[in-house]
C-alpha cells in the first residue's frame, strides 16, 4: 500500500506539473492580443490611432488587458468616449467608441473650453470655433481636464446638464445663442434674433424648452427680434415685445 501511494503521488505531481507547463504555453502562444477591433464612430481618428492612444500592446497577455486603463487613456483625448471594451477569447480586443458632442463652450482663464451636454471638455481653443455652438455665461469654473466633466458650482453644473441635454434632445440649439448660468434659480437664455428667453429653474426643462422652440420659431417667422419670452411655467409661453422708445426731448 506504501509503494502504491507514493507512485499515486507522483503520478498527481506530474499531473499537475503538465498542467501547469501547458497553462503556461497556452497564455504565451495563445492567449495573446493578435487583433484590435474598433466599433463607432472615430472620427478623426484612425483605428491605429485609438490602438496607439489606448496602449493595447500586439503580442501581450490578452489576460493583461486592463479596460479601464484603455477607457481612461482614450477618453483623455476629450474628442472619444469609449463605450465599451470587450475581450474576445482567445486574442482580439474589441473597443467600442463615439465622438463627444460640442454642444457649448464657456470661457475659462481665456481659453475656450468646448463642452458635451454632459459638461466633458471636449477641448481648449484659443479662438471662438466657427461653428453654432452654444455660449454659456456665468459659470463659475474652478478647473478642467480633457476628456473630464468641467470643474464648475455644483448646482451650475446640474442646471447646465439640464438645460443642454433638453436643447439637443428637441433639437432646438438652432434657436439658442447664449445660456446664462448666473443664478441656476432664474436661468436665461438668449435667442440668435436677440429674445431674451427666462427658464426659471431646472424644473420641467423639457416642456420649457419646447414651449421655447415652438415660441421663438413663430416670432421669427413674424419678424420679431427682442423682447422677452417667459416659459418659466412649462406649461406655456409669454411673449412681451420690447418697449419702444420715446422721442428724445
Amino acid at each position: 500500500m506504501p509503494k502504491r501511494r507514493h507512485k499515486t503521488g507522483w503520478t498527481v505531481l506530474a499531473v499537475m506539473i503538465a498542467l501547469i507547463i501547458v497553462c503556461a504555453l497556452l497564455a504565451r502562444f495563445v492567449f495573446v492580443v493578435r487583433n484590435v477591433e474598433l466599433e463607432g464612430d472615430s472620427g478623426p481618428y484612425s483605428r491605429e490611432d485609438v490602438v496607439r492612444l489606448a496602449s493595447v500592446g500586439l503580442g501581450e497577455s490578452i489576460f493583461q488587458v486592463d479596460a479601464d486603463r484603455i477607457e481612461s487613456r482614450v477618453n483623455a483625448t476629450g474628442k472619444l468616449k469609449v463605450n465599451d471594451v470587450r475581450l474576445r477569447y482567445p486574442d482580439t480586443v474589441r473597443i467600442s467608441v463615439e465622438q463627444r458632442s460640442r454642444d457649448a463652450m464657456v470661457l475659462h482663464m481665456g481659453k475656450i473650453r468646448v463642452l458635451d451636454r454632459e459638461g466633458y471638455v471636449v477641448e481648449s481653443l484659443d479662438q471662438v470655433p466657427n461653428e453654432d455652438i452654444i455660449y454659456v455665461s456665468g459659470m463659475r469654473v474652478q478647473g478642467y481636464a480633457p476628456g473630464e466633466i468641467i470643474r464648475a458650482d455644483e448646482k451650475q453644473l446640474a442646471a447646465y446638464q439640464a438645460v443642454i441635454s433638453s436643447i439637443r434632445s428637441q433639437s432646438a440649439s438652432l434657436y439658442v445663442s447664449e445660456l446664462d448660468l448666473s443664478d441656476p434659480q432664474n436661468m436665461r437664455i438668449i435667442s440668435r434674433n436677440g429674445i431674451t428667453v427666462e427658464l426659471g429653474d431646472m424644473q420641467n426643462m423639457q416642456d420649457k424648452i419646447a414651449w421655447m422652440k415652438g415660441a421663438v420659431a413663430d416670432l421669427e417667422r413674424r419678424g420679431e427680434a427682442g423682447g422677452t419670452l417667459d416659459v418659466r411655467s412649462g406649461t406655456k409661453a409669454d411673449y412681451r415685445a420690447p418697449v419702444a422708445a420715446g422721442p428724445s426731448d
